[in-house]
């Protein structure tokens, strides 16, 4: 009995003495009794996996704040500043100047724009459409083709400061051909603009891209483009501008490897009309 009262009193005194002891002393000893046990190995990386999940969490909790906050911002104000998504359907009829052949198409489109922030915009854009190419010939070897072309352009444009931007353009777009038919244009674009004073603005852009028929009357023949632009408009008065640019084009048909470069200069004079009011 007294043994047992003995032990009693010494435990309740490590207790106080350890109550008593200060913040310094009271992790050396857990750290002592960490190091001394035979699985110190095991806590030690539980630890340590413990302290990374806590990190990559937070870390990954702050990232999505950032992202959530104005998204859902801009949707609870249905600010389409920051985010827009529209959806549509189309049609489209198609006639060759000359001959006779056309094309009539339907199909649906979509678009989807973000702000990241006030200097950073981006832009995705796509449609898919059923094409009905049809051609009457003299000799009676008519056609009458379907195909389904689709287009996807994502562009990205940056404002570094209120003189300069940055646009970036990169996808592919469906056009009208001269046959009555389509041509898909596969193309990278990027564009550089300058406001040197209120009338004098710079704009250099390079441009490469592929144009080939996708309705119609398709062959294996294709042809590689690529421009440099440089034009400079000078404002005459608050609407009236002249401008002068020069372009250089590469081109390169498949069926036509001689095909010629070419080097363009203009002047032109324009009007410029009133901004859109909100």
């Amino acid at each position: 009995m007294t043994d047992q009262s003995t032990k009693l009193a010494d435990a309740a005194g490590d207790i106080d003495e350890a109550a008593q002891a200060g913040l310094v002393k009271q992790l050396s000893m857990m750290i002592g009794a960490l190091f001394g046990s035979p699985v110190r190995n095991v806590l030690l990386l539980l630890n340590f996996a413990l302290v990374a999940v806590i990190l990559v969490t937070a870390y990954g909790q702050i990232r999505l704040n950032s992202w959530n906050q104005p998204f859902y911002d801009a949707l609870s104000r249905r600010d389409l500043a920051d985010f827009l998504i529209q959806l549509g359907v189309f049609g489209n009829h198609y006639s060759a100047r000359f001959g006779d052949a056309r094309s009539d198409s339907g199909g649906v489109t979509g678009n989807v724009g973000y702000n990241w922030t006030q200097v950073l915009h981006s832009n995705l854009s796509a449609s898919v459409q059923q094409t009905d190419f049809k051609e009457t010939r003299d000799n009676g070897n008519n056609f009458d083709v379907k195909s389904h072309p689709w287009s996807a352009v994502f562009s990205t444009v940056y404002d570094a400061g209120q003189l300069t931007k940055y646009s970036f353009y990169l996808g592919r777009s469906i056009a009208p051909s001269s046959v009555g038919g389509l041509s898909q244009i596969d193309q990278a674009r990027a564009q550089y603009d300058h406001d040197f004073t209120q009338r004098l603005h710079l704009t250099s852009a390079v441009r490469v891209f592929r144009d080939k028929a996708v309705s119609g009357v398709s062959n294996a023949n294709y042809r590689n483009y690529a421009t440099g632009n440089i034009r400079v408009q000078y404002m005459l008065t608050q609407r009236i501008f002249v401008a002068t640019a020069y372009t250089y084009v590469y081109q390169k048909y498949k069926l036509d490897p001689a095909s010629a470069d070419a080097n363009v200069f203009n002047v032109s004079f324009g009007y410029r009309g009133l901004e859109r009011q909100h």
